[in-house]
């Protein structure tokens, strides 16, 4: 039997204990990925220029896409422009023809 005071008291071996600890492992880079000449790298640089030329034609689409759309909103805002123009007029209208209808005596 124990007390409780032999289970306060750390064992005599604290690698026993700790069961969570994993071994640390240190990643050496591979043959492939390390080269003695630096001109070896024309597979990634090659790689590199083509992700460059797809992004600049999709930043290119969508300049052009932005373009088309802000003519196309300047070409709203004219349209909007003389729909107001219109209904003002028609205000205009209804104001002056309400104006008669009140002069005019019915009869």
């Amino acid at each position: 039997m124990t007390n409780g005071a032999d289970s306060q008291q750390p064992t005599e071996k604290p690698e026993a204990q700790s069961g969570s600890e994993v071994p640390l492992t240190v990643a050496t880079p591979s043959k492939h990925d390390v080269s003695a000449d630096p001109n070896e790298r024309d597979g990634h640089q090659s790689t590199a220029k083509e992700l460059a030329r797809e992004f600049r034609w999709i930043e290119f689409f969508q300049l052009s896409i932005n373009g088309a759309l802000a003519i196309i909103g300047i070409f709203a805002l004219c349209i909007y422009s003389g729909q107001l123009k219109v209904m003002q007029g028609q205000l205009d209208e209804m104001k002056n023809s309400s104006r008669t209808v009140a002069i005019l005596p019915v009869g």
